[in-house]
């Protein structure tokens, strides 16, 4: 568990999808007036922290909620070998058709 002195309660699925999807339509409300910006957010998965497993199953959940124009996810760019130009390539593609 990880309730102790400096946390007060544990953040399970339902939580964090909620919050991550709070804070990514909060920002595509900000960006949809000011069409000139991109945003780009990452958001913290198994990988970040230092697991051995790619845990993208919240960064899914808050794209359901907010449908966002691009989701990576980690297991996709790992599954599919993508180099950094790859990536690139394919934000840039996003980019253009938006």
């Amino acid at each position: 568990s990880m309730i102790n002195e400096f946390v007060e309660a544990s953040l399970g699925f339902d939580s964090a999808a909620k919050g991550m999807a709070h804070l990514v339509g909060n920002t595509a409300i900000d960006g949809s007036s000011a069409r000139k910006y991109y945003y780009f957010l990452k958001l913290m998965d198994g990988s970040t922290t230092g697991g051995r497993v790619p845990t993208s199953h919240v960064a899914v959940e808050a794209a359901l909620q907010t449908r966002p124009n691009m989701l990576l996810l980690t297991e996709e760019v790992d599954a599919r070998r993508m180099t950094l130009r790859d990536v690139v390539r394919e934000i840039a593609d996003v980019v253009a058709l938006r």
